[in-house]
């Protein structure tokens, strides 16, 4: 035997040993007898089964392969070839157990091929990895020795596919994270190092390779080895977003962010305030004064020493200013101290007093919080381009209008920094405790834990609340309450980010329903289990950690108006939570729609007085274009979306749903609003927030941009319409402003730009591609034909539209402005012409037509057939002929359906040529629900003589 043979014959022994090992039998009874050779057909039957397969006659190819599999005298590779064609199958359908089976059967063939067996180990250890595992235990419920098994033989199976394939990644990375799990921190790092080692491995290979030696220095406890891998990887410029995929570049960035020390000057913060703290204080007296100050010495009072965080706040942000703080200096900063003649904090939650004079500050604060923004606002009131930096003096007495202020995002390694210099107090990062997305195929890693550790023990060190969500536990798949395994699952997570000084945001969302087939069995609906499992969970959780806070994300998180296609009425779910549901559990509410805006006092009534806790509002879609935010953008809705005492009274708290930090301009006007409601003023606050995050003349670089696109609004997101092609030379003027200005921005501050983008270089890139689509216009009716056709019926049959009487048929497409969509809530589906209220993009809707003869003998006739909205005062509009209004107010048009109303269009305001303009006449900007009409036709005639 030669050595090749001899290298193939050893291979082909390990895995029959192998196989034994998962088979659980001899060797020799794996190793078996030489068997015959095959039948001449079979190489056909296989090709026939396996185009079954492709064609998803999934039952006829199980019943073909099922016969070949029994056919007696078949040799070991032609029965391999049958039970491989069974793996295929059975992992299209889904069928893992048959997968597993037929995989095994596989390696019980001493005879197999090299391809043949590396396919049955591959399947074997998809089907018994820690994502088939996971749903074992919670969705099939398996027995402890049938997973302890899978484990085994995964194990197994990842190790004899790293040794046949050595050149693999994939397969090297898949052992090391076997070994991970099993805290075989060596065995891991080798594995992941010789990723390394490879030719080319890809991006994504070399960021799951260095998050994994960064996770094996973790458990050997070398925190110092973890940063240097992670910094490793963040130097290498690659990129690895993809959706529904752990992100492990930006796990890297934001583990870089926590694991040494929490960074709290990365963004630089604050570029400019005026030397005014922000939000703007309750009380400020505010001198035209500077001292200069290149030094400052520390009094701290109140059980402070110099390493708690508030402090190292200080010291970072006065070291950059070019401040020195030491022993002696003639400016000294008393903190805490409460001395005698001191100005007291205010009697307030968060409250705080600052007063700065010639030869020192002194913050007070009513609690912890309160000193920390004490400290925040004095930061704030120094002038940091001054060389030397100076100070202004003046006194503060402030305190914050609303409990809890804060953002709804996916993660951002920066909020701990943004959210110190705007005074929120509470983040929800819905990717959770696996950092950068939700799998719960995948484990939670080391370096996951201990981000989450460090990020947790920050934010409540500063008295912050920290939300992780979980819903890869909660809503993808879908775990049965009623198993015991569900609540112990729950409860290890939940526990151990408690015990970190972390809380758990807990989403059922929009996808509670249908509920698990084993709960309707058990419980009959949601209504029944839902809220009684949450408290126990919370409070089995309080046991161990008193302090714990979970928010809950119910199905019905909106109402009352608005519908839900649920199997559940929406009022005893939501009554369950008031009888059920523990007090301590915070609860989400987004308004009265789903991107609810306009909130009263009644509906406010009606979702506490079902649920018995005040709402906790998460407020959706609050970008003015197109529910985006260019940078520049007023936010006048904070103040007019809400009654008076709103926010001060009536709820638990405001979180705005973002993309993080892209919308912090935005967000920073909400901070302001949400800390003194009264003092909002929306123009002041932008620029004030603006100035803060890129500096003070980043305002007037961009906002040019800003108005030259809003224009733009009505062709959303860069889509082609009719009414694009009459005004080409406008796109371009406008693109051209917009495009000058980002470059100027880029120059003024790149890296803050960077940071917090906004959606001002997508609305420029909108822009540029509306243009371009102008060259080269798509047939704007093919894709509503039919539904052109019918309402040209429609018309006929109900306004006796007639085109050989000289009738002047207008479709939903030939008005100009107005969104065209098919609308069928409630109603027969129809065509239509969509206009808003006069704050939003499309608040009007004009065609044109002709008058002749011209003059005409007299009068014409409108005939309009439209619908209101839902809301219970009808929709105002005007409807303009030229420059001559021939009808304005309440609509007059039914809701949740089509009706027909006939106006005038009088002799003396008819030209040669018209334009016919209706307009939505409310002073809203909402994007989502009322107010709103829809234009179906239009019929313009003579009026009968």
């Amino acid at each position: 035997m030669n050595r090749e043979s001899a290298e193939r014959a050893t291979a082909a022994r390990c895995v029959v040993v192998l196989a034994a090992a998962v088979l659980g039998v001899s060797v020799c009874a794996a190793w078996g007898e030489e068997p015959a050779r095959p039948g001449a057909d079979l190489a056909a039957r296989l090709g026939e089964a396996a185009t079954k397969i492709r064609a998803k006659q999934y039952a006829q190819a199980e019943a073909e392969l099922l016969a070949l599999e029994k056919l007696p005298g078949l040799d070991d590779p032609s029965r391999a070839s049958v039970r491989v064609q069974l793996i295929r199958l059975y992992a299209a359908t889904g069928k893992a157990e048959g997968r597993v089976a037929a995989a095994k059967g596989v390696l019980a063939l001493a005879g197999a091929d090299a391809n043949q067996r590396t396919e049955a180990l591959a399947a074997l250890a998809d089907a018994t990895d820690f994502g088939a595992r996971y749903e074992a235990r919670h969705l099939q419920m398996r027995s402890e020795e049938e997973l302890r098994q899978a484990e085994r033989d995964n194990r197994l199976c990842r190790e004899e596919l790293a040794r046949l394939k050595a050149d693999d990644a994939d397969c090297r990375i898949a052992l090391g994270n076997v070994y991970l799990q099993a805290g075989e921190a060596d065995k891991a790092a080798a594995e992941f190092q010789a990723v390394l080692k490879l030719p080319k491995p890809t991006a994504f290979q070399q960021g799951d390779a260095l998050t994994g030696l960064a996770s094996a220095s973790l458990l050997k406890g070398d925190r110092e080895g973890a940063v240097r891998w992670c910094k490793d990887l963040a130097s290498r410029n690659l990129r690895t977003t993809a959706r529904h995929r752990l992100d492990p570049v930006n796990e890297a960035k934001y583990a870089l962010q926590f694991l040494d020390r929490p960074e709290t000057d990365y963004l630089k913060l604050p570029y400019h305030t005026g030397a005014k703290a922000f939000p703007t204080p309750q009380q400020a007296a505010y001198s035209d004064q500077f001292v200069p100050l290149t030094k400052a010495a520390l009094s701290l009072g109140g059980g402070l020493r110099g390493d708690d965080p508030r402090i190292e706040l200080l010291k970072a942000k006065f070291a950059r200013y070019g401040i020195a703080l030491a022993d002696g200096a003639p400016f000294t900063i008393r903190i805490g101290v409460n001395a005698p003649g001191d100005p007291p904090a205010p009697d307030k939650g968060e409250g705080y007093s600052l007063t700065v004079t010639a030869d020192g500050a002194v913050i007070n604060g009513h609690d912890a919080q309160g000193v920390l923004w004490g400290v925040v606002s004095l930061i704030q009131l120094v002038d940091a381009s001054a060389r030397p930096a100076k100070v202004r003096l003046g006194r503060i007495v402030d305190w914050p209008d609303t409990p809890r202020r804060g953002f709804l995002q996916g993660y951002w390694k920066d909020a701990l920094e943004f959210m110190l210099f705007c005074k929120m107090n509470t983040v929800v990062s819905q990717s959770g405790v696996q950092i950068t997305a939700c799998d719960p195929y995948r484990p939670w890693t080391p370096l996951q834990k201990e981000v989450c550790s460090r990020v947790s023990k920050a934010f409540a060190a500063l008295g912050l609340k920290h939300y992780f969500g979980i819903r890869q536990w909660t809503m993808y798949p879908k775990l049965p309450l009623s198993s015991e395994r569900t609540f112990e699952l729950h409860e290890e997570v939940c526990s151990q980010v408690a015990a970190w000084g972390g809380c758990i945001y807990f989403p059922y969302d929009d996808t509670r329903f249908p509920i698990h087939p084993a709960d309707l069995a058990r419980f009959g609906a949601a209504a029944n289990m839902d809220a009684k499992y949450l408290t126990r969970l919370f409070r089995a959780v309080r046991k161990t950690n008193p302090d714990f806070r979970m928010v809950f994300c119910p199905p019905f998180y909106w109402g009352p108006d608005g519908r839900a296609a649920y199997p559940e009425p929406r009022d005893p779910y939501l009554k369950s939570l008031g009888e059920s549901l523990d007090a301590g559990i915070e609860l989400i509410w987004t308004g009265p729609r789903v991107k609810g805006f306009t909130k009263n006092r009644e509906q406010v009534a009606w979702y506490a007085g079902l649920t018995r806790h005040k709402p906790f509002l998460f407020q959706n879609g609050t970008g003015p274009h197109n529910l985006l935010s260019y940078i520049t953008d007023a936010t006048p809705g904070w103040t007019e979306w809400h009654y008076d005492g709103f926010f001060q009274n009536d709820i638990e708290g405001f979180l705005k749903n973002a993309h993080m930090g892209a919308e912090a301009p935005q967000t920073t006007t909400l901070a302001d609003c949400l800390w003194n409601v009264k003092a909002y003023d929306p123009d002041k606050s932008i620029r004030k927030g603006v100035a803060m995050l890129y500096g003070k003349e980043m305002f007037d670089i961009l906002d040019p941009a800003n108005q030259a696109l809003a224009y733009l609004d009505k062709y959303k997101y860069g889509q082609i319409t009719p009414e694009a092609m009459t005004e080409i030379p406008e796109i371009r003027r406008r693109l051209e402003i917009a495009e000058a200005a980002y470059a100027r921005g880029e120059q003024y501050n790149a890296f803050s730009l960077e940071n917090f983008p906004g959606a001002l270089k997508r609305g420029v890139d909108f822009a540029r591609n509306l243009l371009a689509a102008t060259k080269n216009p798509p047939d704007f009716f093919a894709k509503y034909r039919k539904d052109i056709a019918a309402t040209r019926e429609l018309a006929a049959r109900e306004a006796g539209a007639d085109a050989s009487r000289g009738h002047i048929l207008k479709m939903p497409t030939d008005f100009l402005g107005g969104e065209i969509l098919l609308y069928a809530n409630r109603c027969p589906r129809r065509l239509g012409s969509l206009i808003r209220g006069r704050k939003t993009p499309i608040p009007r809707a004009a065609t044109r037509f002709d008058c002749d003869p011209f003059p005409p003998s007299g009068p014409y006739e409108l005939h309009l057939c439209a619908q209101d909205d839902e809301a219970d005062a009808p929709c105002r509009i005007r409807i303009r002929l030229n420059d001559a209004t021939v009808f304005e107010g309440p609509s007059g048009f039914v809701r949740n359906g089509w009706s027909l109303r006939k106006f005038v269009l009088p002799a003396a305001d008819l030209k040669r040529y018209n334009t016919l303009t209706i307009e939505c006449m409310e002073d809203s900007s909402n994007r989502s629900g009322p107010p709103w009409f829809i234009i179906n036709y239009a019929v313009v005639r003579k009026s009968a003589p």
